[in-house]
């Protein structure tokens, strides 16, 4: 547990060091942490357009209790410290219920080591801050002590076997008072209920359980009630208040194909069945529940009635019209599952090795045995032609078994999808002098001003009463607008910088205080000056990295590729298409602009597509511009395909290896093959596979191998490339 509270801390710092946090959701919870402890109550401006309080966009009560904490440590990395400290504490009651229910100290130590190598659950806690996912602390803790009430009366809140739950060994945790141990369940369901209004669903699906089939009508029907009341407080009282003219929540809008309220969609399994079933089982939904079943060796469908709680979310997961909700690695969505399907993958180990065993004693038996616990086969009737002995260590033995199963499931799928060093995708943020300049820069903005920024700046000036998003025009109604050209997540795409150049053309009412490596920070009212040469230095480097893939290839006789560094986007992106950084030198000052355009190979080395609009870099500092000597690296960032959908790019082929090339030309047409710098290459320097393609005219640089969404690196020998003849658009 301190071993994952720690690497989660420090990485979710690191990110933000690191400028790879970001408004959406860092700055859409400092801003308002920071105003309801100035006395300006939970108000937010980067999404003011939903409503001027948080309450708008969701109902999150749990703030209240976090603002103190702020209070005192005025940073987003103690919202992350806390987030990392709430989903490791959430292993506690975790383990408490999977030894109760396995009776094993050790299996239970695995299905918590299982928990925290899960990707999902890593996502949860790295991607910025979210207050949903205290919920699931405080959901396990709920049904923890509410397990202990109900065996205080000897009733197991497992579903199967029906018999006496097992008795725990003595310690010190263990409450076997039932009222306080129902108070103490009360208290835990209510501070879930205070994470984000959607968990009243999960409360509600509780008290259904325990109502139809655990045959508990009391608390089955006060958590009906708590659940619906709350449902109908939050989505129908609380939001629309809140609101900007009044309407649902923001998120009604992601299920318009099911209803137009939340009453609609919550009921449009009965309504529209027809439409619920074609959405789930679209492209898209199975990838998704494997992500958070897969890595637990399928457990959790095992113990459905438990996996079946996290129904609510999983359905706003498959039936939103937004993607990025099915992408439980990637974002933050899987958070109110991680309870269920924890809960889940704990009944089904107890299921699968039950009906293991019974197997294996039944086949070695004229006689059927009667129904076994589970796990604690002393406390189950044999019949007398089995042996007891025989019995407790077949059920042993199956548990073992599935137990190591579960354990090198895990690890093997966080190998391959992971987020900590045991993954091969492993990759720590690199906090460098460009970072170093960022904060210093936020620093001299003052803390009384309005602020535009770029969405990755904001959570550096986030605490100030008027912060706005920067989308493209320079806005006159704040003080300062910063940017950071050279960021990876500012894209070239539509000509997004050029319409920034026009921007700063026209509008007369800003000028440039700050310049400098890929900053830029405006002030309205300042002298107009013009910008030096020191904002471009991002294009600049002095050493390759040494993770950066050498080459030696040259363009013409001016240009040449010295290094390529690949990177995969994972966390809180939907933008999965592989970047890269080129290293040039330029061996002598080009004669022209040249155009550098990017191109997409398909599995078998055909030319596919090519990109449309220039790379940040070189519209900054195009080749004119280098001189002989020069040390150019270029990000490629902007980049129009989608290779995640078949439908789009590959003539609904599944095709799942792919390359970029690259090419200089002297007109803005990628296809004029006549118009590029011709290719040459030293073979000793350049990686296998990496030759002249499209008559002498292309450079393949990269492979890649797409294997449930995500893309890894693979040698250009994976793809079968020739020195073919010059290709037209496809």
């Amino acid at each position: 547990m301190l071993t994952y509270f720690t690497f989660s801390g420090l990485y979710a710092s690191q990110r933000h060091l690191a400028f790879e946090t970001g408004v959406f959701d860092t700055g859409v919870y400092t801003q308002p942490l920071w105003n309801y402890n100035h006395g300006r109550g939970f108000a937010v401006s980067t999404i003011e357009d939903n409503g001027p309080l948080r309450w708008a966009t969701h109902v999150e009560p749990i703030l209240f209790l976090i603002a103190p904490l702020y209070a005192l440590l005025p940073d987003p990395r103690t919202l992350y410290w806390l987030q990392a400290g709430a989903l490791t504490l959430a292993a506690l009651p975790m383990y408490a219920l999977a030894r109760r229910r396995l009776q094993s100290e050790w299996v239970a130590l695995v299905i918590v080591l299982a928990y925290f190598l899960l990707p999902a659950t890593q996502s949860v806690t790295l991607f910025d801050f979210h207050a949903v996912t205290f919920a699931p602390l405080f959901l396990l803790s709920a049904i923890y002590f509410l397990d202990r009430a109900l065996a205080a009366q000897n009733v197991s809140f497992w579903l199967w076997p029906e018999q006496e739950p097992p008795v725990d060994k003595a310690s010190s945790f263990i409450i076997h008072h039932s009222s306080f141990s129902y108070a103490l369940s009360a208290l835990f369901f209510l501070l879930a209920l205070s994470t984000k209004e959607d968990i009243s669903l999960h409360v509600f699906m509780i008290g259904v359980y325990l109502l139809l089939l655990r045959r508990r009508w009391q608390e089955g029907s006060v958590l009906i009630a708590v659940g619906l009341i709350w449902f109908y407080v939050a989505f129908q009282v609380i939001i629309p208040a809140y609101r900007t003219g009044g309407g649902d929540s923001i998120y009604a809008a992601w299920f318009e194909t099911l209803g137009n309220t939340p009453l609609e969609i919550a009921l449009s399994p009965i309504t529209a069945p027809d439409k619920v079933l074609a959405l789930i089982f679209r492209p898209g939904s199975l990838p998704a529940l494997l992500m958070i079943t897969l890595p637990l060796a399928l457990l959790p469908w095992a113990g459905l009635p438990l996996f079946g709680l996290a129904a609510p979310s999983l359905a706003f997961s498959l039936l939103s019209q937004n993607p990025t909700l099915r992408q439980l690695e990637t974002w933050h969505y899987a958070a109110p599952m991680l309870a269920f399907i924890m809960l889940g993958a704990i009944d089904g180990l107890a299921r699968v090795s039950h009906y293991a065993t019974r197997l294996r004693l039944s086949s070695n038996s004229t006689t059927t045995p009667t129904t076994l616990h589970p796990i604690n086969a002393t406390n189950a009737q044999l019949p007398h032609s089995i042996n007891s002995t025989n019995a407790i260590n077949s059920t042993n033995s199956q548990l073992t078994v599935l137990t190591i199963l579960l354990l090198t499931t895990s690890l093997t799928y966080h190998y391959f999808r992971g987020y900590t060093p045991l993954s091969q995708l492993f990759v720590w943020p690199e906090v460098t002098a460009h970072h170093d300049l960022g904060r210093k820069i936020a620093a001299t903005i003052p803390p009384e001003a309005s602020v535009l920024a770029q969405a990755q700046l904001i959570p550096y000036v986030a605490h100030r009463e008027k912060l706005g998003i920067w989308s493209g025009p320079l806005i006159t109604d704040y003080d300062y607008i910063w940017l950071d050209l050279s960021h990876p997540k500012l894209p070239n795409r539509f000509d997004a910088h050029g319409d920034l150049v026009i921007g700063l053309i026209y509008e007369h009412a800003f000028g440039a205080v700050t310049f400098d490596d890929g900053y830029l920070l405006l002030k309205k009212g300042a002298e107009r000056v013009p910008i030096g040469d020191e904002l471009f230095t991002f294009t600049q480097f002095d050493e390759i990295p040494d993770d950066a893939q050498p080459f030696k290839a040259t363009f013409g006789d001016e240009i040449q590729l010295s290094g390529v560094k690949t990177e995969i986007p994972r966390l809180a992106t939907s933008e999965t298409e592989p970047q890269a950084i080129l290293y040039f030198d330029a061996l002598r000052q080009p004669d022209a602009d040249y155009y550098l355009f990017v191109y997409l190979l398909d599995q078998n080395g055909d030319i596919v597509g090519a990109t449309d609009y220039p790379q940040p870099a070189i519209f900054w500092w195009p080749t004119s511009r280098w001189q002989a000597g020069d040390r150019r690296q270029v990000r490629v960032n902007t980049i129009p395909w989608w290779t995640g959908d078949p439908s789009i790019w590959w003539n609904g082929e599944e095709k799942t290896t792919f390359g970029y090339a690259i090419g200089f030309s002297r007109v803005n047409d990628p296809w004029d093959v006549s118009a590029r710098l011709n290719v040459t290459v030293d073979a000793d320097q350049n990686p296998p596979g990496s030759q002249p393609i499209d008559g002498g005219t292309l450079l393949p640089i990269a492979a890649f191998h797409r294997l449930a969404g995500l893309p890894y690196p693979q040698p250009l020998t994976t793809l079968p490339l020739t020195n073919n003849q010059p290709q037209v658009a496809k």
